[in-house]
């Protein structure tokens, strides 16, 4: 997930609400369902378990920002989310919108059909070298607001 923030003059990259013991956790249907994901389940919970502190699961604040959703609420600008159509993290970007959406943020996002996690840097195949010049249209059109 690309996180945009229209008055920084940086990206902020995330890897969205994921992390910890899948043990603890439910799986989204994008988790479930993509094969052949750049990122799948087993990389993804690794690097969790590896950058959260001992202990910690999917609901500390550095792998769901949902669970401190009032304090984005006062912090965060308008917001641009792109989304891989066959990222596994799919799911829960679309919740993240939707979440902060439901607290009254301006959140646009764009899924981009497809392609799956990290396209922009990951793959050379030329329906991701489309959807990237695509994305880069969104964040322009989104900058410009």
């Amino acid at each position: 997930m690309l996180m945009l923030n229209p008055n920084m003059n940086s990206l902020t990259y995330r890897d969205g609400p994921r992390t910890g013991d899948p043990s603890k956790n439910f799986r989204t249907e994008s988790e479930k369902c993509i094969a052949g994901s750049a990122l799948n389940l087993v990389a993804s919970d690794t690097y969790w378990r590896l950058a959260l502190p001992y202990g910690e699961d999917r609901d500390h604040p550095w792998c769901n920002p949902l669970v401190k959703l009032e304090e984005l609420k006062v912090l965060m600008m308008p917001m641009l989310v792109c989304i891989s159509e066959m990222d596994i993290l799919k799911d829960r970007n679309l919740e993240f919108c939707d979440a902060l959406e439901s607290v009254g943020k301006r959140v646009e996002y764009e899924v981009f059909k497809g392609v799956g996690h990290a396209f922009q840097i990951l793959s050379k195949s030329q329906v991701s070298k489309i959807r990237v010049v695509q994305m880069m249209d969104c964040v322009k059109s989104f900058m410009d607001l």
